[in-house]
């Protein structure tokens, strides 16, 4: 043994006796150990067992040592190999004997199971089921239907027995079988598939159930189904039979036939018994079941009424299929004998005047002596089908209302206006020859602008007259409500009709619908005709903003802390053939793009043609606004012939919220105060000029002032300066100067602008400044003891009296004054 097999922690076993001899019996051969000691490491490959290959065993499955370990025993080796071998041929047999006994419990234990389990999981949606060729026992069948939620293996599913169908009856909450059918195989992979089969012969099970299950069908909203058959499912080459398919499906009714529509309605011409009828209905089946009916017929009755006016029978082969079905019919509308007429007065209004109704259809029966499971599902069908009436019936071709007054004034009348015409005439033409008279009509008009539907006006039943011979109705509306729809939009679109009627200077137009009532006359005797159709346009002349406004004059009547208040008689033209009452409104008084107070029109009526108004104006600016304020009250009491305001509207001119769109358009430019003040406000001044006054700087000037206002005036302070102009040097120089406060000096005001004087004679006290041109302004008189001299003051006043309005009055005019030396 090497050195390295010892240091490795190895010691090679030496053979014995023994273990000569089994490695004999293994059919090994071998040298003596010492010719192996002596042999190179090339020279000690292991050596073959007789009769084994173990070429295809991976030796790292046996435990043996590595083969290159130095000092390896080929004894030892080949005892290994052995060991491998047969813990191979003990799995092989394992293997075995797992697949023999498990093979057969997945193929008759787990397959069937499996697809039990997911014919059970699985869920079944009917897309379509038509009945087809039906005959008293049997029909028929084109079936559509979505297989889910089936599993996720692919799989055939054929039917081993024919599939039952039951219905889940709700007046015994049980089910009743209706029919069985054969289906053939179909295809499920990727967790379903869909049942899409033409199945012919199935057959009724019991036709009393199967009646009693088409009129629930016909008449509900929904029904249940269950399906009961046996099946087979083949899946992943494997067949299992016997599984059980027990399915319960919701589906559709047909919902009574709730949307049936009149496609077309005609009278063509008499028959023996009546009028013949011509009628196609769209009827839509909600219900994925379809039936063919082949012949049906109905009963027809004018709603609220007993008497039945006629009958109606569909024409060829009739099929209900899902969805939308147009079925042309045809019948008599019968004579009828009642006793006041009534059916017959009915039966002439829906036809004469095109009105959209209803008439109710009770069903009578189907081809039901060949199949009598149809029958019940059709006979006391009610159906409630909604009737147009002929074209022909339309007796107005036109409408014109050529005024109109709205009137805003009452309560809630925002978005609820009465509306008032003397004169509405209306153009109509009857489809028959005989003399119609009409003594009465009341209207339901629907106004709408730009498409958008406004509102309604209802008018109650009035005089009215009009004939067939003329082709013309007159009638009138008074103080009727046009009741603004309460939407958004339609009070948006009210907002708007009326901004383009304030704003427009040609024609603004609008539209009407709707439909009138009349009481006539005939030969048939009187007749109530309701529902007569019309649709024609409203044409409105503008108001074009009211530009054509005047201003007659302005008095200043009175003040408060609040204001100065004037009266402003003006001229309004109004174009329009609109009268327009608002109630009060209220604008804003600008002077120089600058607000300075409000116009107040109370109780706004706004006829057509010339209006003259009494407005008011209150005087109010802001501190902002106060300087160009008091330039318009200088200009004014000034007599300033160029002083002009506007007057604009906006949307706080109006409470009511439908008008303030229309209102904050008015803007009425360049309006003159009416006639300028031409008298000055300082009629009259003098003083006296003493020795002693001249010594004391100081002396009295008694003053008659003028008040141009209707209002008192009340003066608290008073700043003067007397100028006199040197002619010779064109150089003004203040003689005399007034500086007083707390006057408490009240103007009384005129009436009727005719104004009024006032002599305050001992309360001005005027500074002497007894300079050089002083002396110079007095000699300058001649001895006329009159100077001409300009009066620059700041008057401190209350319009109103002492409780007025407070201003501060920039004045200056020319005077002359007289002095009496003394």
């Amino acid at each position: 043994m090497s050195d390295t097999a010892t240091a490795a922690g190895y010691t090679p076993d030496v053979p014995t006796a023994a273990s000569e001899e089994h490695f004999a019996g293994a059919g090994f051969s071998h040298p003596n150990m010492e010719d192996v000691e002596s042999q190179s490491q090339a020279e000690r490959a292991p050596l073959a067992v007789k009769g084994d290959d173990f070429s295809d065993v991976d030796v790292q499955d046996v435990d043996a040592p590595p083969p290159a370990m130095p000092g390896f025993h080929p004894f030892t080796q080949a005892w290994w190999n052995k060991r491998r071998k047969n813990k191979a041929m003990i799995a092989g047999a394992a293997l075995l004997i797992f697949n023999a006994i498990m093979i057969p419990i997945f193929i008759f234990v787990i397959l069937p199971k499996l697809a039990q389990h997911y014919i059970n999981q699985s869920d079944m949606r009917i897309i379509s089921t038509n009945i087809t060729n039906p005959n008293a026992t049997s029909f028929d069948v084109q079936l559509d239907a979505i297989i889910s939620n089936a599993g996720p293996f692919p799989a055939d599913v054929s039917f081993s027995s024919p599939v039952l169908v039951s219905w889940l009856d709700p007046a015994i909450n049980s089910p009743v079988a209706l029919l069985t059918m054969d289906p053939y195989t179909f295809h499920i992979s990727g967790g379903g598939g869909e049942l899409l089969q033409n199945i012919s012969d199935a057959q009724v099970v019991d036709v009393n159930n199967f009646g009693r299950f088409n009129h629930y069908m016909i008449n509900n909203a929904e029904f249940t189904w269950y399906l009961t058959a046996s099946v087979k499912v083949r899946t992943l080459g494997l067949s299992a039979s016997g599984i059980s398919m027990n399915k319960t499906v919701t589906v559709a009714g047909m919902s009574g036939f709730q949307n049936v529509s009149i496609v077309s309605f005609d009278l063509p011409k008499d028959d023996n018994e009546g009028i013949y009828m011509s009628i196609t209905n769209s009827l839509f089946n909600p219900s994925p079941v379809g039936v063919q009916l082949d012949l049906i017929s109905f009963d027809v009755y004018i709603p609220g009424n007993d008497t039945k006016i006629g009958s109606i029978t569909s024409l060829g082969t009739t099929y209900l299929a899902p969805g939308t079905n147009v079925i042309p019919f045809n019948g008599t509308l019968t004579h009828t004998y009642h006793h006041d007429k009534i059916v017959e007065s009915n039966l002439f209004s829906l036809y004469l005047g095109g009105t959209n109704t209803s008439l109710n259809v009770v069903g009578t029966g189907t081809n039901g002596g060949e199949v009598p499971w149809l029958t019940p599902g059709v006979v006391g069908l009610k159906l409630n089908v909604p009737f147009v009436g002929n074209e022909k019936g339309r007796l107005v071709k036109s409408v014109t209302v050529t005024d109109m007054t709205l009137d805003f004034t009452g309560q809630g009348a925002s978005f609820s206006p009465l509306v008032t015409s003397k004169n509405v005439s209306a153009v109509f033409k009857s489809p028959f020859n005989f003399p119609i008279n009409i003594s009465q009509s009341a209207q339901n008009i629907v106004l709408s602008y730009e498409g958008v539907g406004i509102g309604v006006i209802d008018t109650p039943m009035s005089p009215s007259n009009g004939s067939t011979l003329t082709g013309i109705l007159t009638t009138d509306i008074v103080g009727v409500p046009l009741a603004v729809y309460n939407t958004p939009a339609a009070q948006a679109a009210f907002k708007k009709f009326q901004l383009d009627v304030t704003t427009s200077t040609g024609n603004v137009v609008a539209h009407m619908s709707g439909s009138a009532n009349v009481n006539a006359s005939t030969n048939i005797g009187p007749l109530a005709i309701d529902g007569l159709l019309f649709d024609s346009d409203l044409t409105i002349k503008g108001l074009g903003g009211l530009v054509q406004t005047s201003v007659l004059n302005v008095t200043v009547a009175s003040g408060t802390p609040a204001g100065i208040v004037m009266n402003i008689p003006v001229t309004i033209f109004n174009p329009s053939n609109v009268e327009l009452r608002t109630g009060t409104v209220v604008f804003d008084m600008v002077y120089a793009n600058t607000t300075v107070g409000t116009v107040t029109m109370p109780n706004l009526d706004l006829q057509m043609g010339l209006n003259t108004l009494v407005s008011q104006a209150l005087y109010s600016p802001s501190p902002a606004a106060s300087a160009k304020g008091l330039e318009l009250l200088t200009r004014y009491v000034t007599g300033d012939p160029e002083l002009r305001v506007d007057v604009v509207g906006s949307t706080a001119s109006t409470a009511l919220t439908s008008l303030q769109p229309a209102l904050s358009t008015i803007h009425l430019r360049d309006l003159s105060l009416g006639a300028p003040i031409t008298k000055k406000l300082i009629n009259s001044t003098s003083f006296s000029l003493s020795l002693n006054q001249m010594i004391a700087g100081e002396t009295f000037v008694d003053v008659v002032l003028y008040n141009p206002f209707d209002a008192d005036i009340y003066i608290t302070d008073m700043n003067a300066d007397i100028v006199w102009t040197n002619p010779a040097l064109g150089q003004d120089y203040v003689i005399g100067r007034i500086a007083q406060s707390g006057l408490g000096i009240t103007m009384h005001g005129g009436v009727n602008n005719q104004g009024a004087t006032t002599a305050v004679n001992g309360v001005f006290v005027m500074q002497l400044n007894l300079g050089a041109p002083s002396i110079r302004a007095l000699l300058s008189t001649s001895g006329t003891n009159e100077l001409e001299v300009t009066i620059r003051s700041v008057i401190g006043n209350k319009v109103g009296g002492v409780n007025g309005y407070p201003i501060s009055l920039t004045y200056s005019q020319v005077s002359t004054t007289r002095f009496v030396s003394a």
